[in-house]
């Protein structure tokens, strides 16, 4: 009788252990689900680690989720390891074995998705290797062509410390003088003058300012007031403000889809942080910019046409003068298009001044 009750008594208690297991397994795996929708795919995974070692056994739902955070992982660093794609595929071969389940379908379907794109990557330690040697070489190729430029400009140092860049041009076809002044890391003006006093507000026409999220027109009238045209929407992400963007290439946020050389010009093709892309073209022998091309406007030659962004921007850079240190092309060739128009204007600047003569008031 003694040890009926006995048997019944720890039966009752390996229960009660069983389902306070599972509860704990629950919360774990409730965990690894926050996890993962907050994007934080290894800790998603370290959930579901520890929730497989409290049941002791493998679950459909476990592996799945495992899945779709090691597949988030791949995606965000596709050359962090062989291992990880490898481990990845083993997982969707087991999942893809074992569990075609009635009332699974659609976890079966999306780990069947993840395993089709697996074909994308690597087959083999070997090839990973060789992929990743040609990435590094890419790399480096890239590094090389940027800091070249910079070195040859006058250096990332004195490049870096430039904070704004007045510059006094003449136009082709025009009595006025153009006013070009930009601020880092987002600010520029631009208006015309029939002297050289630009900064005298009775010369002055008809000005553009773009000052971070605000782009807008803004004219003097009559009466010494000022009308004011905002043009913001639409038009700040085709308006290029980038001075020195090289200075940034390196960051993270930056992708370069093509590094080439061809004609003696190494060419880059960049994809900044907002999306907007471009080509710029460095020599070979001197490492100085020599041409950018890309979609949309520089501030100064969006009045050019009446309505729409230009299909394409040329713009060769030439004449390259020193300037406190700091080489810049005192001559631009500036080639737009917009339909079957075609517009060709040559800057050529005739004062630059660095860190002088523009403060915040050039921009309001």
């Amino acid at each position: 009788m003694k040890q009926t009750v006995l048997i019944l008594w720890f039966t009752i208690i390996g229960g009660y252990a069983v389902e306070a297991q599972n509860t704990l397994a629950k919360f774990k795996f409730e965990d690894a689900e926050k996890a993962y929708y907050e994007n934080n795919f290894e800790e998603c995974i370290g959930f579901l680690n520890e929730t497989e070692k409290i049941l002791g056994e493998k679950a459909p739902n476990i592996l799945h989720l495992r899945i779709l955070a090691g597949n988030k992982l791949l995606e965000a660093d596709p050359n962090h390891s062989y291992d990880r794609i490898l481990g990845l595929r083993l997982q969707c071969d087991d999942y893809l074995t074992n569990f075609d389940i009635p009332g699974l379908e659609e976890k079966y379907r999306d780990v069947y998705e993840v395993s089709e794109n697996l074909s994308n990557y690597p087959e083999s330690r070997e090839a990973f290797n060789k992929m990743n040697m040609a990435l590094d070489d890419a790399n480096n190729f890239k590094k090389e062509i940027i800091e070249n430029y910079l070195t040859a400009i006058g250096g990332r140092d004195k490049v870096a410390a430039i904070q704004s860049i007045y510059f006094i041009r003449e136009v082709d076809g025009s009595k006025s003088k153009g006013h070009i002044k930009i601020m880092a890391p987002d600010k520029m003006t631009s208006f015309y003058s029939k002297g050289d006093d630009g900064d005298a507000d009775k010369r002055k026409g008809a000005i553009m300012v773009l000052n971070g999220n605000r782009y807008y027109f803004k004219f003097r009238e009559k009466d010494g007031g000022s009308a004011r045209f905002d043009f913001s929407p639409g038009m700040l992400d085709i308006i290029r403000v980038n001075t020195f963007p090289e200075l940034h290439f390196l960051d993270d946020d930056y992708e370069f889809n093509l590094v080439k050389t061809e004609n003696g010009l190494h060419h880059m093709y960049v994809s900044y942080p907002n999306g907007i892309h471009e080509s710029r073209y460095y020599d070979v022998d001197t490492h100085l910019l020599r041409k950018v091309e890309y979609f949309g406007f520089y501030l100064n030659t969006f009045q050019s046409f009446n309505s729409g962004p230009a299909t394409i921007t040329i713009i060769e850079f030439v004449d390259y003068q020193p300037v406190n240190g700091i080489k810049f092309p005192f001559t631009q060739i500036e080639k737009n298009v917009f339909n079957n128009e075609e517009l060709i204007t040559n800057h050529q600047f005739i004062n630059v001044y660095i860190n002088e003569f523009v403060d915040e008031n050039d921009f309001k």
